[in-house]
């Protein structure tokens, strides 16, 4: 779940997650779970992620590596942080 301004766009998130080679190198999708606001400066987005492999069975290390580069590069185009 991402915790933006509530002058961030879901689309906005979606084009950061969606610009990482983690679509190609592991199929990644996404798909929205909700979007809450919080308040009236703060909103919470919550995006599902699915990292797959048709030759092998992702380890753990190599998703949580992704996970968290998503995190900063999202955290870089859009201010989000995660909650």
């Amino acid at each position: 779940c991402f915790q933006v301004e509530s002058s961030i766009a879901y689309q906005q998130l979606v084009e950061a997650v969606m610009q990482t080679e983690f679509v190609d190198i592991y199929n990644m999708t996404l798909a929205p779970v909700d979007i809450y606001q919080t308040d009236d400066t703060k909103k919470n987005i919550t995006l599902r992620l699915k990292f797959t492999s048709q030759q092998r069975t992702l380890k753990a290390e190599e998703v949580n590596s992704a996970v968290a580069s998503i995190e900063s590069i999202v955290n870089q185009a859009t201010g989000a942080r995660l909650v």
